[in-house]
């Protein structure tokens, strides 16, 4: 292998070491995670967080295959221990709470168990952000890929359809909720379970008590936020799916559609 990669590797590794001993420091900053899936609202919630003043955090996802390759790792070639050590560092921070967001599917397919991150993060308070609506999840998801627009600071004034299948549409919502029973079981049987739940229509609908719920839960005082991101899909479910009409009845039909708090708290009992 190239020396370029044995100095990445052991880069992160010292930064790693230097994280845990910084933790084992009554004045040092407890890091803060937050769990969710593709078109949940995290970057919203980022962008609001952010505005606090003990909090930093970045937009961006640590383990996108964009961000790792700009930190000289190639993550499907890189080892779950190696990319653990990598969180690490992009969780140091001194003089504020450091946070960042992380989905399940990518924890899935870069080998890392939540269970281990947890521990060797010292059981960091955990965010679980999620969509009820997972039709609303796929339709969002299927939007991004065909427009290739993530996010954005303009409104959308155009809708942008497309046709579902249903079973496609079904099998996502399944593996979907596989991915978060599956991390989730992380917290199963340990004595330190922080975890706070909010959903994404919470922080839509009722975005002053939900952030507030969420300051409280990092032991942090309210404050004012604001986001300069956008709705990516301000129009209704009949307005985008093209062949609605004709499959909606179906949708509906479907016992995968919706994710609950309830469900998601069972998961980690």
């Amino acid at each position: 292998m190239s020396q370029w990669f044995w100095w990445v590797k052991l880069r992160f590794w010292l930064l790693g070491k230097l994280k845990a001993l910084l933790q084992r420091i009554p004045c040092a900053r407890e890091s803060f995670l937050i769990l969710s899936a593709g078109r949940s609202g995290s970057t919203l919630l980022m962008q609001y967080l952010r505005c606090h003043p003990e909090i930093t955090c970045s937009l961006t996802e640590p383990l996108n295959g964009k961000t790792l390759r700009l930190h000289g790792l190639p993550g499907s070639n890189v080892s779950p221990a190696t990319l653990i050590n990598y969180l690490m560092a992009q969780l140091l921070s001194w003089r504020r709470r450091a946070g960042c967001k992380i989905f399940c599917q990518q924890l899935e397919f870069y080998r890392i168990s939540f269970s281990d991150l947890s521990t060797a993060l010292r059981d960091p308070p955990v965010i679980v952000l999620f969509r009820e609506d997972a039709l609303a999840t796929y339709v969002s998801l299927q939007l991004a890929f065909k427009t290739d627009v993530w996010f954005s600071q303009d409104e959308k004034r155009e809708c942008t359809t497309i046709e579902v299948d249903p079973e496609d549409y079904r099998g996502h919502a399944e593996w979907q909720r596989e991915r978060w029973r599956n991390t989730l079981s992380a917290f199963v049987g340990r004595a330190n379970k922080r975890v706070h739940f909010i959903s994404y229509e919470e922080l839509i609908t009722d975005k002053e008590k939900t952030l507030e719920g969420v300051f409280s839960f990092l032991g942090l005082p309210p404050c004012k936020t604001v986001a300069f991101s956008k709705r990516q899909n301000p129009f209704g479910l009949r307005e985008t799916i093209s062949n609605y009409e004709d499959i909606g009845e179906k949708l509906n039909s479907f016992s995968c559609n919706v994710l609950t708090k309830e469900w998601m708290k069972r998961c980690i009992e």
